[in-house]
């Protein structure tokens, strides 16, 4: 593995059965994360971006076993993680960190903010009482809150504030990896700014390495450097974030880039209208999942899935219309 590389994610497979129907249920098979490859470099932000439903946040938290993968490897400093036990996973989430979507949620409501973000040291015994509240301090320092945040409960706080407590918790232990499930996407749009602004600025003083997950591609082109798009628990292209808003290869790409707003109506693409639903994560479609609603669909499409083709160095796409 490259030096450059922080993480590699290889094949990586999670399906979750559910059951349906009444009185008799019968098990089904969700196909949340299938095959889904990527890498993560050091002091990049990498987006995955797609529709509800696509996968990506099982990625993110598979890659941390919040939830256990069912195949693939996950590979942090060129080392696989799956194979760790309880301890050795406590020790590496130190290096590891996740920011969900909604902060409230994520915040024991019955916790003043103070106790909350002490707990991860004290449990990981990182030092004295004072030793602690000074790394406390200095963390909500760099997040731009003051230490009268430590005697407030989270329902004192606005959604904004209640965000950067949530990424301060995420510093405690200095990560090297922060993988951020929409955290914006809850947010005023001014407010979104500014946490855009806040994560760029402790990139550049953490050296951190950002997984970025989110369906608003302005939010994802402002702030990635190479993007992932997903398509029904499977990544459909990839690449440098310019290169793939500039010349995007998969139609479903092409689709997301076309629908999404634009300032000025003069300046307004097509919209690249799609036949049809999202097929089912539950009973996907027989070939090229997206083919049901490709408009450039081809018979080969109804019959395989496509491999995945590499178009240039940095840009790859899984599209039988480059095989």
């Amino acid at each position: 593995m490259s030096s450059d590389i922080l993480l590699r994610v290889e094949g990586l497979r999670k399906f979750f059965t559910v059951k349906r129907g009444f009185p008799n249920p019968v098990k089904l098979t969700v196909k949340a994360v299938d095959d889904v490859s990527f890498e993560v470099r050091r002091r990049e932000s990498f987006g995955l971006v797609g529709e509800s439903g696509c996968g990506k946040s099982t990625v993110g938290r598979s890659i941390l076993r919040l939830v256990e993968p069912d195949a693939g490897q996950i590979l942090f400093h060129g080392k696989d993680i799956l194979p760790l036990d309880r301890s050795q996973m406590q020790d590496l989430r130190r290096k590891m960190q996740i920011i969900f979507q909604d902060p409230y949620s994520s915040l024991n409501p019955r916790r003043k903010i103070g106790r909350t973000l002490a707990e991860p040291l004290h449990v990981h015994r990182m030092g004295t009482g004072g030793e602690i509240r000074a790394i406390i301090d200095r963390i909500l320092d760099d997040v731009g809150l003051s230490p009268e945040t430590l005697d407030k409960f989270p329902h004192e706080f606005s959604g904004g504030q209640r965000q950067r407590i949530a990424i301060a918790r995420a510093l405690i232990f200095r990560p090297e990896l922060i993988i951020a499930d929409e955290p914006v996407s809850a947010l005023d749009v001014s407010i979104q700014s500014q946490i855009l602004l806040l994560f760029e600025k402790l990139q550049a003083e953490y050296d951190l390495s950002y997984i970025f997950v989110a369906h608003d591609l302005a939010v994802v082109r402002y702030f990635c450097h190479r993007v992932a798009i997903m398509y029904l628990g499977r990544i459909v292209e990839q690449g440098d974030r310019n290169r793939l808003f500039e010349e995007p290869r998969h139609p479903y790409t092409r689709a997301l880039l076309a629908a999404s707003p634009i300032p000025d109506p003069r300046a307004r693409r097509q919209m690249a209208r799609l036949e049809g639903e999202v097929a089912s994560a539950i009973n996907t479609p027989e070939g090229c999942y997206f083919h049901p609603r490709c408009p450039e669909c081809r018979e080969i499409c109804r019959q395989e899935y496509p491999p995945w083709h590499w178009v240039t160095p940095d840009q790859g796409v899984a599209c039988h219309l480059y095989v």
